[in-house]
C-alpha cells in the first residue's frame, strides 16, 4: 500500500460500524454481517428503496428513515440488476438506525443509558422498623452513574440520611465519601429524586447506604435481595473493615443508578481492527461473501396451548427445565390464576458451581381469577439470557394439572433460598403458565461460514501495519497480540515493553547469598531447596515451612563477607515469595545486619528493624504480600538503612557492614511457609526526600482546583485518568480532552495509566493473557492518539489490586512499574506516620510503589498527618507518594489538608522535592 488515503473508503464505512453496532464482535459471521452492512447501500424510505432496482442479485439494502418504523431494516436485493424486487424487511438487530449514521463523526461512539437497580427491584413493603444504623446494600454500583431514584417504605418521618461507600483496593475496607440528608413528612412508599438528595455520583464498586432509626421497613419473612446487605455505625466517616454480609431480614428500599457507559468492549474494538485493516479490496472480497439474513423468533416455554383451572400449587419455587435458547427480552407471562394475591417471577441461572442461583426476584399482583396477562409495563425489561431459566412462585394461587408436563419439566426447589441443587425435573404435572422470549440472532449457512474462514485467514495473512486508526484516537495492534495459537507472550504492535526497562542502582552489593539450604548457617528444621520454575536463584527456591514454638528461625548465611560494605544512607532491600498462611500465621519478623561476629556467633555489632518488643518488620511485609495466604509471586522490600535502630549494647559500624540475616516466627502451634531470596544493599541516589502528587480517574475537580492551586507553587502532578473510554469527553464530571491535554502540555503533568474501558474484576478476569494485553494496548494507543506521555508506568485500579495475578503478566509487559493505593495505618492517632517504613526510590517493588490513600489520612488535624508522611520523606530521602480522587470538588478537611500539604512543601524546599514519576526514572540512577 503505497498511500495511506488509500484507506479512507474503508475507515469512512468501518466508522460507521463502530458508531453504531451494539453488540460483541466475537465471531466471524458477526464481522462478515457488519462488513456486508457498511458496503450495502442505504435508502431514507421504503417507496426510495423500490424505486432502485439496479443492484446485482443478492446485495443487501438497508431502508433507516421511513415514517413507518415497520419498514425500516434490511433488505435483499432478489434477480438480476434493474429487474426483480426487494424482499425483507429483515430485523436490524442491535443498531439504532438514523440519518446521522450517513456522518461517521456524528456518533463518536455508541452507548448504553441503563439504569442499574440495587435492592428492591419492585415496590418496596411495609414491615419491622428498622434500628439505628447505616444499612449498605452488598452489591456493587457496576458502571459509574448519579444516584437516579431512592424507593423506600417509610415507617415513622423524620431525617433520612443516604450515603455513598467507597471500597479500599483489596475489598476490606469502607469508608464513607458521601451522605445527602432527606426530610420525609409522611409515612408509606417514597420515591425520592435528585430534587430532594441533590447530585450524588456513584464510581465502579461503590456501595449505597440508607440510615434513619426505625424510619424504614424491614422483611424478616420475605426473600433478601441478593447478595445482601451490611450494617455500619452510621456516625462512622473513615476507613473501617467490611461489615459482615446479612441476609436475614429484607430491606425494603432500592436505588436506581443511572449510567451511561460504552457497549463496544475494548477487545471488540481490536478484534475489529486487527481483522479489517488490511487492504480495500479484501474487506470487499467479505462483504461479498457474507451472504447472510436475520432471524426474528419468539420462544415458548411452558403450556404453548389454552391455558386451564387446575389446583392450586403448593409452597415452592416452580422452574421451568427447558432453557432460553437464544438471549432476548421477556415479552409476555401468562398463566391461570384460581386465587388472587402476589406471584413472585424470578430468573435463575446454573453457574460453575453446578447449583441453580436466583439473580431476579419481582412481586406481580394478581388482582382477579383466571387467565392472567403480564408484560413488561409490569415486570420491567428483563433480558433472559441464553441457558437462563425462568420460575414462579404462587402458592395457591398458580393452576397445575395432572396432565403430562411441557417440554423437560419442571423442578421444585425452595422459593426463600439460593443457591439451589437441581432437583429430579417433575414430568408428572403441568403447569398453567407461559412465557414468551424475543430473540434476535444472526443465521449464517455452514458453506457461508467455510467461504469467510478463508476470506479471513488471507486477510490476516496480508495485513501491513496502518498507521491510521479505523476509531478517532485508536491506533491497530499487533495481530498477534489476539492470536491464541501464538501463545501468551507476542507483545502488542504499540504498546508492551519495548525500551522500558527500569533503571538499576549502580553499587548493588549482596549482604547475604540464600540460594539453597546449603548456603544457610546451621541446620533449620522445615527449610529445603524446592525444584520451582520461577525460582529466582538457580533452579530451585529456598523455602521455609516453620511451626510456631516460641523462638525465631535466623535465616543467615554462612560466613561474613571479607569485603564490608559501606551501607550509610542506603536501602536494604530483601526478596521473598509468600506460599501459604504467611498474612494468618507469621508473628514475627526482623532484619538484622552486621559489620563484627559471625553467623555462628553474632554478638550484639549490628542494626535492626525491631525496637524494643516493636517488630516493625512484620507489618511492613504483610501489608504487601502478594497473596495473603496463598501462593503470590517473588517480590522484594526496601528499607531505609536509616530507620534501622542500634542493637542495646552495641550497634553496627554502617560503613563497615559483612553480613545479614533475616529472623521470622509463626504463631504458637500455627505454620506459614515462604520462600527466601538474597538480602542487598541498594544506594540510595536521591539527594533529599521527593513528594509525588497524584490525582485518580480525572475528577473535574482535579483540573479546576488542584492543579490551579499546584500552579501556584509551580507544582506539576500525576493524573490517572481512568477509564477514560468511559468518562473522558464523556461526562461533565470529568475533565475533558482538551482539559487534560492542558494539563499535559502547558502544566508539565504526566499521565500514567489505569483502565482503558472497565476497572470491574470480574470483566479483567474473563479476559485471556492475550485479550488483556490486548485491552491496555488501547489505552496506551488512545494515550498517544491524545498526544499524552507518560503511560509507560502504570497503576491498579479499583478491584484490581497486587494480590490479582492473573492481571500481571500483561501489566508486566506494558509498564515498567505499578502504583498500588495503600489505606493509611494509625488514622486515629495524631503523630503516628501512615506507614511503618516510607517507600524508596529505587522503588522496593517497582510493581507495588506504595502510594497513600490522601484523603484517609486526611482527618479533624486536616494536614498535619500528610504533612508527616512527608517529612518522613524528607528524613530518610525517600518517596511519599499521595493520591486523591473526587474529593477536590467540594470544601471540607481534605481540601484544607491539601492545600496545607502545599504550603508546607514550598516552605521545605530544601528538604524535599515535588516530582512526577518520570522525574525519578530520568533523574536518578
Amino acid at each position: 500500500m503505497s498511500d495511506i488515503s488509500d484507506l479512507n473508503p474503508l475507515i469512512t464505512r468501518l466508522n460507521r460500524l463502530m458508531s453504531n453496532w451494539t453488540g460483541s464482535l466475537t465471531n466471524l459471521q458477526t464481522l462478515a454481517s457488519l462488513l456486508t452492512l457498511a458496503g450495502g447501500k442505504w435508502w431514507l424510505t421504503k417507496a426510495d428503496l423500490d424505486a432502485d432496482l439496479s443492484a446485482d442479485a443478492g446485495v443487501p439494502g438497508l431502508v433507516y428513515a421511513d415514517a413507518d418504523p415497520d419498514n425500516n431494516g434490511i433488505y435483499v436485493k432478489v434477480g438480476a440488476a434493474t429487474t426483480g424486487s426487494w424482499s425483507g424487511p429483515f430485523f436490524m438487530f442491535g443498531s439504532t438506525i438514523t440519518q446521522a449514521m450517513l456522518d461517521p463523526d456524528v456518533f463518536e461512539s455508541f452507548r448504553a443509558d441503563v439504569t442499574q437497580v440495587i435492592g428492591r427491584q419492585g415496590d418496596p413493603v411495609d414491615g419491622g422498623a428498622v434500628s439505628d444504623a447505616m444499612y449498605i446494600q452488598a452489591q456493587p454500583v457496576s458502571h459509574p452513574g448519579p444516584l437516579g431514584w431512592l424507593k423506600i417504605w417509610i415507617k415513622d418521618p423524620g431525617d433520612l440520611t443516604i450515603a455513598r461507600y467507597i471500597v479500599s483496593d483489596d475489598g476490606t475496607q469502607i469508608k464513607q465519601e458521601q451522605v445527602a440528608t432527606v426530610t420525609v413528612s409522611t409515612t408509606g412508599l417514597k420515591t425520592l429524586t435528585p430534587a430532594d438528595f441533590g447530585d450524588m455520583p456513584f464510581e465502579v464498586g461503590d456501595l449505597v447506604g440508607v440510615a434513619g432509626d426505625g424510619m424504614f421497613a424491614g422483611s424478616p419473612t420475605l426473600p433478601v435481595d441478593a447478595p445482601g446487605w451490611r450494617q455500619i455505625n452510621a456516625a462512622l466517616t473513615d476507613w473501617r473493615p467490611l461489615p459482615t454480609l446479612q441476609t436475614s431480614i429484607r430491606l425494603e428500599y432500592g436505588v436506581g443508578i443511572d449510567q451511561h457507559y460504552q457497549v463496544v468492549l475494548g477487545p471488540a474494538f481490536l478484534a475489529l481492527q486487527t481483522l479489517a485493516a488490511g487492504l480495500d479490496a479484501r474487506a470487499t472480497l467479505l462483504e461479498a461473501q457474507a451472504a447472510q439474513q436475520w432471524a426474528d423468533v419468539v420462544q415458548t416455554i411452558g403450556n404453548p396451548d389454552t391455558l386451564v383451572t387446575g389446583a392450586g400449587v403448593s409452597d415452592g419455587m416452580y422452574i421451568w427445565a427447558d432453557p432460553c435458547a437464544h438471549t432476548g427480552p421477556l415479552l409476555t407471562l401468562d398463566l391461570f390464576a384460581v386465587d388472587i394475591g402476589t406471584v413472585q417471577l424470578a430468573k435463575w441461572s446454573i453457574e460453575s458451581d453446578g447449583k441453580l442461583h436466583r439473580n431476579v426476584l419481582i412481586d406481580l399482583a394478581v388482582t382477579a381469577t383466571g387467565e392472567v396477562n403480564f408484560t413488561p409495563a409490569d415486570f420491567g425489561d428483563i433480558i433472559v439470557a441464553q441457558g437462563e431459566h425462568l420460575g414462579l412462585h404462587g402458592l395457591g394461587i398458580l393452576a397445575a394439572t395432572s396432565a403430562t408436563a411441557d417440554g423437560a419439566g419442571w423442578w421444585d426447589v425452595n422459593a426463600y433460598a439460593t443457591p439451589r441443587d437441581i432437583p429430579a425435573a417433575n414430568v408428572g404435572n403441568r403447569l398453567q403458565a407461559r412465557f414468551r422470549i424475543q430473540q434476535q440472532y444472526l443465521a449464517t449457512t455452514a458453506e457461508k461460514i467455510f467461504q469467510i474462514d478463508a476470506a479471513l485467514a488471507a486477510l490476516a495473512a496480508q495485513v501491513a501495519t496502518v498507521g491510521q486508526g479505523v476509531k478517532d484516537t485508536l491506533t491497530v495492534a499487533s495481530p498477534a497480540s489476539l492470536d491464541e495459537t501464538i501463545g501468551n507472550h507476542q507483545a502488542p504492535l504499540i504498546g508492551g515493553r519495548i525500551h522500558q526497562r527500569l533503571k538499576r542502582s549502580l553499587g548493588q552489593r549482596t549482604l547475604a547469598h540464600l540460594a539453597t539450604v546449603a548456603d544457610v548457617n546451621g541446620t533449620i528444621t522445615g527449610l529445603s531447596d524446592v525444584t520451582a520454575a520461577d525460582a529466582l536463584l538457580g533452579a530451585t527456591a529456598l523455602q521455609l515451612a516453620t511451626t510456631g514454638s516460641g523462638s525465631l528461625v535466623a535465616i543467615a548465611p554462612t560466613a561474613a563477607d571479607a569485603v564490608p560494605t559501606d551501607v550509610t544512607g542506603g536501602l536494604i532491600r530483601i526478596w521473598f515469595k509468600p506460599i501459604a498462611n504467611v498474612f494468618a500465621n507469621m508473628d514475627r519478623a526482623a532484619l538484622e545486619i552486621y559489620s563484627a561476629g559471625s553467623p555462628v556467633s553474632p554478638g550484639s555489632a549490628y542494626h535492626s528493624t525491631t525496637s524494643g518488643t516493636n517488630f516493625q518488620l512484620l507489618g511492613h511485609l504483610k501489608s504487601q504480600l502478594t497473596s495473603q495466604n496463598g501462593v503470590g509471586r517473588w517480590q522484594s522490600t526496601t528499607i531505609p538503612v536509616s530507620v534501622l535502630v542500634a542493637a542495646p549494647g552495641g550497634g553496627a559500624n554502617l560503613s563497615a557492614i559483612t553480613w545479614g540475616r533475616l529472623l521470622l516466627r509463626a504463631s504458637s502451634g500455627n505454620s506459614f511457609t515462604i520462600q527466601i531470596g538474597n538480602i542487598e544493599f541498594i544506594p540510595n541516589p536521591l539527594p533529599k526526600g521527593k513528594v509525588i502528587l497524584s490525582f485518580d480517574d480525572g475528577h473535574v475537580g482535579q483540573f479546576t482546583f488542584a492543579a490551579v492551586r499546584m500552579a501556584k507553587y509551580g507544582f506539576r502532578g500525576m493524573a490517572y485518568l481512568s477509564p477514560p473510554a468511559l468518562n473522558i469527553g464523556v461526562s461533565s464530571s470529568y475533565v475533558s480532552r482538551s482539559q487534560a491535554q492542558t494539563m499535559h502540555d502547558l502544566l508539565g503533568w504526566q499521565f500514567p495509566d489505569q483502565a482503558w474501558d472497565t476497572e470491574t474484576l470480574g470483566d479483567i478476569l474473563d479476559m485471556s493473557e492475550n485479550e488483556f494485553t490486548g485491552n491496555l494496548a488501547a489505552r496506551r494507543n488512545w494515550d498517544n492518539g491524545m498526544g499524552l506521555t507518560g503511560g509507560e508506568h502504570g497503576s491498579y485500579f479499583s478491584g484490581v489490586g497486587p494480590t490479582i495475578l492473573q492481571a500481571y503478566p500483561s501489566f508486566r509487559k506494558h509498564y515498567r512499574s505499578m502504583r498500588a493505593f495503600f489505606a493509611p495505618l494509625g488514622v486515629g492517632a495524631p503523630g503516628v506516620n501512615p506507614m511503618t517504613f516510607g517507600e524508596t526510590y529505587p522503588w522496593g517493588d517497582p510493581f507495588q510503589i506504595r502510594a497513600l490513600n490522601g484523603a484517609g489520612f486526611t482527618g479533624a488535624e486536616n494536614g498535619d498527618k500528610l504533612i508527616a508522611h512527608a517529612q518522613q520523606a524528607a528524613t530518610h530521602k525517600g518517596v511519599a507518594q499521595f493520591v486523591w480522587h473526587n474529593e477536590m470538588t467540594s470544601a471540607g478537611n481534605i481540601q484544607n489538608g491539601f492545600l496545607q500539604l502545599l504550603a508546607w512543601l514550598h516552605q521545605n524546599r530544601s528538604l524535599v522535592d515535588v516530582v512526577t514519576e518520570e522525574d525519578l526514572h530520568y533523574g536518578y540512577v
